[in-house]
C-alpha cells in the first residue's frame, strides 16, 4: 500500500490492526524509497512508481535442463514465459534488457542455446507491456472440440501431429469417427517414467486382493529355510503386543524382515 501520512500514524495503524483479534497478528515492513511484493519490488524515483524484478537470495533458478526428456515445446514455452514475466514485471525497457540479459546467462547454464534464447526474447519484444499485462481471451467457443491423443513422451518419436493430419481421411470416411473426431485429436504427451518411478514403489500392495491365506508358510519344496518356518502361523508377539500378519509369506518371500521366536508348548 502507499501511506501518505507520517510514520508515527502507519505504527499507531499498524498497533490497531494487531489489537482486534487476539490471535490475529500483522507484520508490517515500509520504506521511503523501495520494498518488495511477492516477485516484484516497488520503487518510488522521483515522485514515480517504478517495478523491477525481486529476487530472494536463496532463488537458485534452477529451470528445467535443456537436456532434460521434454518436449521442444516445452522447453520453449519456459524460456517464453520467463521472458513475458520480465516484461509484466520491468517498468521500464532499460530495466526489462538488463533482466533479460541476465537471464540468458542462467539459462545458458542450464544448456540452452544462445540463437534459441536470442529468438524468445524478440518474440517478447513485439509484445507491449500493455499488452503484456492485459487479459487475455480464452474462450474458445468457435473452435471444435478436439479428442486428446495422449502417449508417453520419447525423444526417438516423430512428429505424430504430422501423422495424424496426413492420415485424418481415413478416420473421416467412417461416418461414426467423423462424427467423433470433428477435428484432428490433439497430441498430448505424458512424462516417461524416471529414476524415481522405477526405483520407489509409492503404493502399499492391498492384503484384500490376494486369494492366497495370510500367515506365515513353508514353501513345500523342502528348501533349507522350511525348517526354520512356523507354519500357519496367522500372529506374531512383538514389543508387548500380537500383531497379525497380513500377507501370506513363505520362503520365496521378499522383502521381509526374519524374526527368532522359542516356541513354548504344553509339552516343555
Amino acid at each position: 500500500m502507499i501511506w501518505t501520512h507520517s510514520v508515527h500514524d502507519l505504527q499507531t495503524f499498524s498497533t490497531n490492526l494487531n489489537n482486534i483479534h487476539p490471535t490475529i497478528k500483522f507484520t508490517s515492513n515500509y520504506s521511503f524509497t523501495s520494498i518488495p511484493f511477492l516477485d516484484v519490488n516497488v520503487s518510488l524515483i522521483n515522485g514515480k512508481i517504478t517495478t523491477d524484478l525481486d529476487t530472494k537470495p536463496t532463488d537458485k533458478r534452477q529451470y528445467l535442463l535443456q537436456s532434460s526428456c521434454h518436449p521442444k515445446h516445452t522447453k520453449r514455452a519456459i524460456s517464453f514465459s520467463l521472458v513475458l514475466r520480465l516484461r509484466r514485471i520491468c517498468s521500464s525497457d532499460d530495466t526489462f534488457t538488463k533482466r533479460t540479459t541476465e537471464l540468458k546467462t542462467y539459462l545458458n547454464k542450464r544448456g540452452y542455446n544462445l540463437s534459441f534464447l536470442d529468438q524468445e526474447i524478440r518474440r517478447v519484444h513485439n509484445i507491449t507491456r500493455t499488452e503484456a499485462l492485459g487479459s487475455k481471451d480464452t474462450s474458445q467457443t468457435n473452435q471444435p472440440k478436439r479428442v486428446p491423443f495422449v502417449i508417453t513422451y520419447n525423444p526417438a518419436l516423430c512428429s505424430v501431429s504430422s501423422i495424424i493430419h496426413k492420415h485424418l481421411n481415413i478416420l473421416s470416411s467412417s461416418p461414426h469417427c467423423a462424427k467423433v473426431f470433428n477435428a484432428a485429436p490433439l497430441v498430448a504427451f505424458r512424462r516417461s517414467n524416471n529414476l524415481s518411478n522405477l526405483l520407489v514403489s509409492a503404493k502399499l500392495r492391498n492384503p484384500n486382493q490376494s486369494n492366497q491365506p495370510r500367515g506365515s508358510f513353508r514353501c513345500g519344496h523342502d528348501c533349507l529355510t522350511c525348517n526354520y518356518v512356523t507354519h500357519g502361523l496367522t500372529t506374531f508377539y512383538s514389543t508387548g503386543e500380537t500383531r497379525p500378519i497380513h500377507h501370506h509369506i513363505d520362503c520365496n518371500s521378499k522383502n521381509v524382515i526374519y524374526m527368532n521366536a522359542i516356541v513354548v508348548t504344553n509339552n516343555t
